[in-house]
């Protein structure tokens, strides 16, 4: 999905992932929010491509251009 500064996902109650919060997208990197079950918020950033794992949630960064930030969100894969 591609997002924008402030967008938030929102995940199925079945996920222990609550929030998943687009905070500032900025020329070189996304900086993210996300609730779970902890007291506090994860917060961090990427910078380009990468991967986040947060709680039971996995997230794909994509950045094809300058211009878009698309996100792919699936189950936090367990090794």
């Amino acid at each position: 999905m591609e997002v924008r500064d402030g967008d938030t996902i929102r995940f199925a109650p079945k996920y222990i992932s609550e929030t998943f919060t687009v905070d500032r997208i900025t020329d070189d990197r996304v900086e993210f929010s996300a609730t779970d079950d902890q007291p506090s918020p994860l917060r961090g950033w990427v910078g380009g491509t990468g991967t986040v794992e947060t709680g039971d949630i996995h997230v794909d960064f994509d950045r094809p251009d300058d211009e878009r930030v698309i996100l792919k969100f699936s189950p936090r894969r367990d090794e």
